[in-house]
């Protein structure tokens, strides 16, 4: 079922919005199929005019056609056409049919090749969706590089391979298709041997089919480990010339690219047998037709009828070398996209689980009372828990700081909480979806895209979200840094260059945080947000994010590791082992010794 769902929603339905293609691509392939037996049937007309014309002056229709055209079409015995008109009307015909195939064939190029192009633009919008679908843990499991290499050359391999099947198959199958038919018409004998014939090679190559689709599937992962390699090359360059490291990335890059090599060779080896096999098919069957003629095996031929013969399977030649090549490759793309398929595949089992685990009505977001109660959550990546809390309570215009050491869970939580990491469990006063849909976070590893500052600062919100200037830049001086960018040249509209690289890291941090204070959501999540902020400013920024909170009624929670300010925060979590161990006031947690140890180790005690 889920197979058919995906086929219906990735292709079916794309198919069914392009339904004037379709229709397009039917009828240019019933015309190239009509001109094609036309050329067939216009050849016995040329033998009668070049070489049976002699002391004939005229020749009725039937004549000219195949001999049951006599039974069908009666009337056509009426018609006559005089012997010195056939050398004109026949290469006129001939002309005439070769015109309309030129013309048939531009408009099916025309409409094909649109179709390939919205399917390509349709599956490529769906797989981005699809890994926004995605787990936090699942898009963390492969490097940047592989789901740049999914998105891009999956989805070109496909528009390329759809173009082709449908350029090749689609069409020469219409032709071989056509040719049986004027073959049965013309000589039954020899129709029926060849479609006897057929289904045993169709059965050969659906073996070999599957061989190529593990190849296919096999050296795109390859492909992909190639993307990853140049992306991290890309991100830590710094770190390989500085230590010398050229020697072994060069030798850790080319064992990458000679294992994709060796598989694309092993690939080509098995590929490449499917049109030479078909086409030594081919004249196997023209070889075994020349000689049960010259024996009689296939009755009596007449050199008009021998000649339509060897035409219509001269013509089955090329069709059928093609129809070998496109099928390789249908099996090839059909490997190709079994990573992309597995995305879609993950993204509804992921919704499934989100549904059973977090059971909703409707799809509305509910709005959060003014104190949440987190009466029992485990949270943790790929069902092991790392952090399991109970009894805890959240109160707007309140903030919380969370402590421990590291590895006791408290970035899991707060993944958790935002909804990066779908919880094991959940039993709260508010659906899971409801309290991550309003939540704002500022990560461990701040963000800013190449775009302008404001760009930046109101990304994601909806148009009647976005706030107005002064609310920016009161949103920067929240976080200490409207004066510097008021030092720009252009303010607001400073392009930043991807990953921030042309600003400082505290000056990159202090962005983020006011992107998230912009997002106007009542829960405020800090995961050590202001680590690479001065103390000085680090404080500065905590106080005045602390009484913001207060008065707009949000909920903060900030994880951190600068302890000497935990009395400004209204609550403190002490996390240990993925536990909550201990709440309360950081004065009163201090009566605590395991707390008090941990906060002077830290130096958060004088």
């Amino acid at each position: 079922m889920k197979h058919r769902q995906l086929v219906r929603e990735l292709f079916l339905q794309p198919l069914a919005a392009q339904r004037h293609r379709i229709v397009g691509i039917g009828a240019s392939l019933l015309i190239l199929s009509a001109s094609q037996a036309l050329l067939l049937l216009l050849v016995k007309g040329f033998i009668k005019a070049l070489f049976q014309s002699q002391g004939i002056s005229q020749f009725t229709l039937v004549e000219l056609l195949p001999e049951k055209s006599a039974a069908w079409f009666p009337q056509l015995k009426d018609i006559t056409i005089a012997t010195e008109s056939l050398t004109v009307v026949v290469p006129t015909s001939i002309l005439l049919a070769g015109l309309t195939k030129a013309l048939a064939s531009y408009l099916y190029q025309l409409n094909q090749q649109g179709l390939a192009l919205y399917l390509a633009k349709n599956y490529r919008e769906r797989l981005f969706s699809a890994l926004l679908g995605l787990p936090f843990v699942e898009i963390c499991k492969r490097p940047a590089g592989a789901w740049m290499s999914l998105i891009m050359n999956d989805v070109m391999l496909l528009q390329s391979r759809f173009t082709d099947i449908l350029t090749s198959l689609v069409r020469d199958s219409v032709a071989v298709g056509g040719c049986f038919v004027i073959l049965s018409i013309v000589h039954w004998p020899s129709a029926l041997v060849l479609g006897v014939l057929s289904p045993l090679i169709a059965f050969g190559m659906g073996r070999t089919g599957k061989r190529i689709a593990k190849f296919a599937e096999i050296y795109q992962r390859e492909l992909a480990r190639i993307a990853a390699s140049l992306l991290d090359f890309r991100s830590r360059f710094d770190f390989i010339r500085s230590q010398q490291g050229e020697a072994v990335e060069t030798a850790s890059f080319r064992t990458v690219s000679r294992a994709y090599y060796h598989m694309i060779r092993r690939s080509i080896m098995v590929r490449s047998a499917f049109a030479p096999v078909l086409e030594f098919f081919g004249f196997s069957v023209f070889a075994s037709a020349v000689y049960a003629i010259g024996h009689g095996y296939l009755g009596k031929f007449t050199p008009d009828l021998m000649l339509q013969f060897f035409v219509a399977l001269g013509l089955l030649l090329r069709p059928l070398r093609e129809i070998g090549e496109q099928l390789a490759r249908y099996h090839e793309t059909r490997g190709a996209l079994a990573s992309s398929v597995n995305v879609f595949e993950a993204m509804i089992a992921n919704a499934q689980h989100e549904q059973e685990t977090d059971p909703a009505t409707d799809n509305k977001k509910r709005p959060l009372s003014a104190n949440i109660k987190l009466k029992a959550i485990k949270a943790g990546m790929d069902g092991k828990c790392r952090f399991e809390a109970s009894g805890l309570e959240l109160t707007s215009g309140r903030s919380v700081a969370i402590i421990g050491p590291s590895g006791s869970g408290k970035s899991t939580l707060l993944k958790t909480l935002s909804g990066l990491a779908h919880p094991i469990s959940w039993d709260a006063d508010c659906r899971w979806s409801d309290f991550a849909s309003q939540v704002s976070m500022v990560s461990q590893d701040p963000f800013l895209f190449d775009d302008t500052l404001k760009e930046n600062l109101i990304y994601g919100l909806e148009p009647e979200e976005i706030p107005s200037d002064p609310a920016i830049w009161e949103a920067l001086a929240t976080v200490n840094i409207e004066a510097e960018v008021k030092s720009w040249p252009d303010g607001l509209t400073t392009r930043l260059r991807a990953i921030g690289s042309n600003i400082s890291g505290g000056q990159l941090q202090r962005l983020v945080i006011a992107r998230a204070i912009l997002r106007r959501r009542p829960l405020w999540l800090l995961d050590e947000a202001t680590a690479a902020v001065d103390p000085r400013s680090e404080r500065d920024i905590t106080v005045r994010l602390i009484e913001a909170s207060r008065r707009d009624h949000r909920v903060l929670l900030a994880v951190t590791h600068r302890l000497t300010w935990l009395g400004a925060f209204d609550q403190v979590w002490f996390v240990e082992g993925g536990h909550v161990t201990m709440v309360g006031s950081h004065d009163e947690l201090l009566r605590q010794q395991r707390y008090r140890d941990y906060v002077t180790a830290s130096g958060g005690l004088d």
